[in-house]
């Protein structure tokens, strides 16, 4: 068992699920469920012992629509467009309670571990109708919506609630 071994299984494991890894808008690669409005899970393989590894990450949406318009009227400082719907795995309780990876269960846990973040994107929002009754009532999956805020997006996440909500403010 190793990074790449665990990276390799991973995507397997969320590809049998439906969760396809691409790049969508010019943003980081990540595993996406291919709709209007992208669940997605951008997944880092930590190392923390010679038998134990922890999967970390990220899940957020991508709203197609949005970002494409936010592109024309925004020049990334980077030349990179950034995600800025986005939550660490670590604020997600379901995630964090299978995130620990053991040589001596390896291949369950992933399993488990995948099954986890393909359920919780699975209840996320695919459309922007769902995503603004998502910001009209503050929350996505039990999780304040505010959470998902991206802490160096702010400014982009509010932009995207205006763009599918028409309401500004936080």
């Amino acid at each position: 068992m190793d990074k790449a071994s665990i990276d390799r299984a991973i995507a397997h494991e969320l590809d049998a699920r439906g969760l396809k890894k691409k790049s969508i808008c010019g943003l980081d690669s990540a595993f996406v469920l291919d709709f209007d409005v992208c669940p997605y899970f951008l997944p880092r393989v930590l190392r923390k012992s010679s038998t134990l590894y922890v999967i970390d990450g990220v899940v957020g949406l991508v709203d197609k629509k949005f970002e494409r318009v936010w592109l024309e009227n925004n020049k990334p400082q980077s030349n990179k467009n950034k995600f800025c719907f986005v939550l660490n795995i670590a604020n997600v309780p379901d995630l964090l309670s299978v995130q620990h990876i053991s040589e001596a269960a390896y291949e369950d846990s992933v399993v488990r571990f995948c099954r986890a973040v393909s359920d919780f994107l699975s209840a996320m929002p695919r459309d922007e109708a769902s995503l603004a009754e998502g910001f009209r009532v503050g929350e996505l999956c039990g999780i304040p919506i505010h959470k998902f805020s991206g802490y160096a997006f702010r400014a982009k996440f509010e932009e995207l609630k205006i763009f599918v909500t028409g309401i500004s403010g936080t």
